[in-house]
């Protein structure tokens, strides 16, 4: 039984691997391709309802022959409605206007200097309230201040908005991965 379970998520597997399918941004001015495969960051404006420019960034969850799903895939989904985190939208490659992609390493260095961010604001937080010069109120003005500072530096080095616009030459397709 656990042999035919296993068979059957390897098949399943190799099933999804085979059809799996890559969203391509190529500009032939530049002579620059982007690829962008399920599991990475896109950051994307698109033309949404009645025309109005929408914003979206998120985890690409499939790609499609002619769309694209950000957010995170419905197996995944929390039990109780988060709408941070099952935040899905389906948008079809023809409305895009521009585009950001940001590769895994990117978000993975963004993601741990946050976190240690936060954690040496902790502990700057408390070593200043160990201090008997600086007043409590002093102390955490400093450990805001600084962190506040940290994460202004965050935004700058790993920012969220859409860097290539489509109208500067850039074309989109989607191409089968064998």
């Amino acid at each position: 039984m656990l042999n035919i379970k296993l068979n059957l998520i390897l098949l399943l597997f190799f099933s999804y691997a085979a059809t799996a399918q890559q969203l391509v941004f190529s500009n032939n001015q530049l002579n620059k391709n982007i690829t962008l495969l399920p599991g990475a960051r896109l950051m994307v404006a698109y033309k949404g309802y009645n025309g109005q420019v929408e914003y979206a960034s998120n985890v690409i969850a499939e790609i499609t022959d002619s769309s694209v799903v950000l957010g995170v895939p419905y197996m995944l989904k929390r039990k109780h409605y988060n709408v941070k985190a099952n935040n899905r939208k389906e948008i079809l490659i023809k409305d895009i206007i521009a585009f950001r992609k940001r590769s895994f390493g990117a978000e993975v260095t963004h993601n741990l200097l946050r976190t240690a961010t936060f954690l040496g604001m902790a502990i700057l937080l408390n070593d200043l309230f160990q201090q008997n010069n600086i007043s409590r109120p002093n102390a955490f003005l400093i450990s805001f201040g600084t962190g506040y500072s940290a994460n202004i530096l965050l935004a700058l080095a790993f920012p969220d908005k859409t860097k290539y616009k489509m109208d500067q030459g850039w074309t989109c397709k989607v191409v089968q991965d064998y």
